[in-house]
């Protein structure tokens, strides 16, 4: 279906006919500038299949949508209407924006032609790069079968990559003032009446001068981009995620980029710097080609991010190839372990100096889950409440008690500081003024506690329902808190201590609380 006011337009204009010397003179044009303007990642989403490292090709659209179609009345420089193609890439596909300034309007205006202001002239010896639609097919292999009045595809693409085939639409008429060759047309932009034409089968073969209209009209444009090169140089790899964290040290893993460039990956350059600060000066860490790597000497309770680089060899062999950053990612490192003295009040059996461990006790207050989804903040204060209300020894410990919760945003494994890999299983969790729960943070989300003695923040047994939004091994429940029926645990029934059923956020329940990591002197 063709948009309405364009079902009948004008007759086209009577050919020009041109001499054999004039045709000459055109094929020997002196080709436009041949190197390559911008360069983009080996796993850019944009690349066009088989486009590999060290290849060279064009993108191409159709500016689509009101702020980027346009009469042609008052200023009808070629500059206006790159800056109109210009903008529409920037609100375009996502990986076009930073590309947005290598576009050019492909239009003629009086003596300076389309092929000359988007650098697309070409000779028998050099027919320059293929041309593709945007997220699209192959226009073209070169400029000498763009300008032989037929494309290869006619599957038009807009500025996101949308095709108009199968819409139901046609792609619209695109002022050009250009004749098939690339030539300026006797109606080019900068006069009126002015060609244009159709990228789809509506007039095949008749892409730039199907049609003469008034200038007053609003059409699209065609978009063409400079020469893109694709980097030798590995793409960017997944942002890093924080496996673990501890007060000195944090473990990171990411995936390999989707393309490694010409040659393969060699080595790995991680960098982390403090968060606000800069990369400019950070030392990176040298990897290899593992894709997991452990932080070393770092401030307890601070934050970092950290990001990651991939290398080869480019296409020299010796020159090194140095990808694009991934993604940052931010993290904290957990406060340091609190010294508590061997006599101490409540100290578990057992234990003496240099041990650490953990303090767990159920609220003997209640709440209800009217919560902010998105933040735990409530349900630690509310433990910290408890803590600094509860036994004695905890006085100046209560603000460091945490709820075991998950949330919206975190799970409890996150919002509990007990986080653990393989490597690093955490420290022992003991009731408060009780027995052990469980030796470490791995046996504490196995599905079953050691003991089912609870106790609150008095040290007393207690047992009673406890709210955890968290499955039994401590990751976030689709009901997490915040949801309307979050999960409970069951604080002394064995093996459903995290997860034992639901519970409407109206309902009042006990929330579990742990301490800080405790390490025991000898004083």
């Amino acid at each position: 279906m063709r948009v309405p006011w364009l079902a009948a337009p004008p007759p086209p204009p009577p050919l020009l006919l041109l001499s054999a010397s004039v045709l000459l003179v055109l094929a020997l044009a002196p080709p436009g500038e041949a190197h390559a303007d911008a360069t983009v990642p080996s796993d850019w989403p944009l690349l066009p299949p088989g486009i590999g490292p060290g290849d060279q090709f064009r993108m191409m659209f159709v500016t689509f949508g009101g702020p980027y179609t346009t009469d042609l009345q008052g200023n009808r420089s070629l500059d206006r209407l790159d800056d109109i193609v210009q903008n529409a890439v920037r609100h375009g596909h996502g990986a076009l924006g930073p590309y947005a300034d290598q576009f050019q309007v492909l239009a003629s205006c009086g003596s300076t032609d389309a092929r000359h202001h988007t650098s697309t002239t070409y000779t028998s010896g050099d027919r320059g790069v293929p041309v593709y639609w945007v997220d699209g097919d192959k226009v073209a292999d070169d400029y000498s079968d763009f300008y032989d009045g037929s494309w290869d595809s006619l599957d038009a693409r807009s500025q996101t990559g949308w095709s108009w085939d199968g819409s139901g639409y046609a792609a619209p008429l695109t002022w050009t003032g250009t004749n098939t060759d690339g030539t300026s047309s006797r109606n080019h932009v900068c006069t009126n009446p002015v060609t244009g034409g159709y990228a789809d089968d509506f007039r095949p073969g008749e892409h730039f001068n199907s049609h003469v209209l008034d200038s007053r009209h609003h059409n699209s444009l065609y978009g063409l981009s400079s020469v893109f090169t694709v980097s030798d140089a590995p793409g960017a790899p997944s942002a890093p995620a924080v496996v673990l964290a501890t007060h000195d040290s944090a473990t990171i893993r990411w995936s390999a980029p989707t393309s490694h460039g010409a040659t393969p990956i060699f080595d790995y350059d991680v960098q982390v710097r403090l968060a606000g600060g800069s990369w400019t000066g950070s030392t990176p860490y040298h990897w290899g080609t593992d894709t997991t790597h452990t932080l070393t000497e770092l401030s307890p309770d601070t934050e970092y991010l950290v990001r990651v680089h991939a290398k080869n060899h480019g296409t020299g062999g010796s020159d090194i190839g140095y990808g694009p950053a991934s993604p940052a990612t931010a993290f904290r490192t957990l406060p340091s372990p609190i010294a508590v003295p061997d006599k101490w009040q409540l100290m578990p059996g057992g234990l003496g100096p240099g041990d650490t461990f953990r303090l767990l006790f159920v609220t003997s207050d209640t709440r209800n889950s009217y919560q902010p989804s998105e933040s735990p903040q409530s349900y630690h204060q509310f433990v910290r409440d408890a803590a600094g209300n509860g036994h004695p020894a905890l006085d100046q410990f209560g603000d460091d008690f945490r709820a075991v919760v998950s949330t919206r945003n975190a799970s409890a494994l996150d919002n509990a500081f007990m986080r653990y890999s393989s490597d690093n299983l955490g420290v022992p969790v003991y009731w408060l003024d009780g027995d052990r729960v469980a030796d470490n943070y791995g046996d504490f989300y196995d599905g079953c506690w050691d003991s089912n003695d609870p106790r609150d923040e008095n040290g007393d047994s207690v047992q009673g329902k406890a709210w955890t939004g968290a499955n039994s091994d401590g990751t976030r429940s689709t009901n997490f808190i915040g949801h309307t029926r979050p999960n409970t645990g069951d604080a002394g029934v064995p093996c459903m201590e995290m997860d034992a059923g639901r519970g409407g956020y109206s309902a009042l329940h006990h929330v579990y609380g742990i301490s800080p990591i405790f390490k025991v002197t000898d004083d």
